[in-house]
């Protein structure tokens, strides 16, 4: 699981893995305020993601990169 960097309308934006972390929400039963919380992002962004993927905004990407190698890393 890891950040990709694509281009999306002739713009360079981040690719979230936000379903493969849904998932380990799902298993972990985890709801999405305090999971949006691990992730260090607002829940509203949260669910934006779910229904797009992308992001331009590097904090966010680099707290969700922070969750991916503390999760990666147990």
């Amino acid at each position: 699981m890891k950040i990709e960097v694509v281009e999306v309308d002739g713009k360079l934006q981040y690719l979230l893995p936000i379903k493969e972390m849904e998932k380990i929400r799902l298993e972990n039963f985890i709801n999405p305020p305090n999971f949006a919380k691990q992730l260090n992002i607002s829940l509203r962004s949260y669910y934006r993601f779910l229904e797009n993927p992308y992001t331009n905004q590097v904090t966010t990407a680099d707290a969700i990169n922070q969750f991916i190698k503390t999760f990666e890393g147990k």
